[in-house]
């Protein structure tokens, strides 16, 4: 059918500000037999009008939005379709393919497509690109480029990443199970992988090549963070078969700034050394040593309940082991600026040069020996436990049952 010709038949999804709206899922009686069209006309254009410009140079554009919606026997969309503003195209079951020409500026939008396989290989100008329930879509191409954010979802069949793919935004992608491996030489703004149960390996030059921050969340089999870089986040909660860490791991000082290690189940060791302005280890339940040199202004190891050996010297902002039932003793030189939680642990006594800056919990640790020289520098700082045993000042007499 010529444009001319598709127009006419459907003329209220032709608008007068330059959008075209094709969707048989609506109620209008006269576009309920755009579902049994199988093909599209050439020179589609959703062309904008530029009704503005900022004084920071941000264009404003009436206009230029392209829908295609519930086309169920469209195969293929024409070269030449354009759209200047956004772009979606939903609910097209048997679409295989997409020309380069749509490329636009805002939003690019490909959902329930379940026969997409591949993106043509150019460089994309949207802002935001979202490919969900993409049951077929398996792959970015060599050369692929984003100019903005780019989210993959619930594609399960996705699992390869091309070499020189380049995201100049943020890149997410979440439950796409067949994803095994981020290839090295990936750039990318910011990095969120989330709840890709076979991811197995990340690049080596991860710290190098993402700038912003990096999200590993929920995915089991990823066994190694190879690198890390001067990013202001790193979120590898969940990630219950991570084993090993980088040497040295540090996090810009910003209010959004930490290091999530929550639920990393099998990480034994924690020799890295670590600066964060909040670190979590919570729930990081065969933990035994955390032997790596850490600085923060808080430290969250709740729960760690084979956690045994702390960093001699720790020096941090607050830190709480509530919960950490294994951990009998503290290391000498501790310096707490903030509170210290021993709740729920097994440490029975203080050492004498223990500092602590606000506030120690011990309301659990009944019978905990205390020494002299401690409740003499926490005075009205300490919340005790039903009894405990004052330890002397050294050569002085017998401890003092409380």
């Amino acid at each position: 059918m010529k444009l001319q010709d598709f127009k006419k038949k459907y003329a209220k999804s032709f608008k007068r500000e330059g959008d075209i709206k094709l969707s048989a899922m609506w109620s209008e009686p006269s576009l309920i037999s755009l579902e049994d069209e199988k093909e599209l006309p050439e020179g589609l254009h959703a062309k904008a009008k530029l009704i503005g410009v900022s004084p920071y140079g941000y264009r404003t554009l009436q206009g230029g939005v392209l829908l295609i919606e519930g086309m169920e026997k469209l195969q293929s969309v024409p070269d030449g379709t354009k759209a200047d503003d956004s772009c979606f195209i939903v609910n097209c079951r048997n679409v295989r393919d997409l020309p380069s020409s749509i490329n636009p500026f805002r939003q690019y939008e490909i959902e329930n497509c379940p026969a997409l396989e591949n993106l043509p290989a150019i460089s994309f100008d949207a802002a935001y690109m979202n490919i969900i329930h993409c049951d077929s879509f398996k792959a970015l191409g060599s050369g692929t480029q984003f100019k903005g954010n780019l989210l993959i979802k619930d594609c399960p069949s996705f699992s390869q990443i091309s070499h020189g793919v380049e995201i100049e935004g943020n890149f997410t992608v979440s439950s796409c199970d067949d994803l095994q491996k981020i290839p090295d030489g990936l750039k990318a703004k910011s990095l969120h992988i989330a709840q890709c149960s076979n991811l197995t390996s990340l690049p080596i030059d991860l710290g190098k090549n993402v700038a912003d921050y990096v999200i590993i969340e929920y995915c089991p089999k990823l066994e190694e963070m190879p690198s890390a870089g001067d990013w202001t986040l790193l979120n590898l909660e969940g990630c219950t078969g991570l084993k090993r860490l980088p040497t040295d791991i540090k996090v810009r000082n910003t209010s959004a700034g930490r290091v999530d290690l929550t639920g990393c189940t099998s990480l034994k060791e924690i020799k890295s050394n670590i600066s964060a302005p909040l670190i979590t280890f919570e729930g990081c339940t065969n933990l035994v040593e955390i032997s790596g040199k850490i600085s923060t202004e808080e430290l969250i190891a709740k729960d760690c309940k084979k956690l045994e050996i702390l960093p001699d010297g720790l020096t941090v902002g607050s830190l709480l082991l509530n919960g950490c039932s294994s951990l009998v003793t503290l290391p000498g030189g501790m310096n707490i600026a903030g509170k210290l939680d021993l709740r729920g642990s097994s440490v029975r006594e203080l050492p004498r040069d223990l500092n602590v800056g606000w506030i120690m919990d011990l309301r659990t640790q009944d019978g905990i020996k205390i020494p002299q020289e401690v409740l003499d520098r926490h005075e009205g700082r300490i919340v005790f436990p039903p009894s405990y045993e004052v330890l002397p000042t050294l050569g002085a007499s017998e401890p003092v049952p409380h």
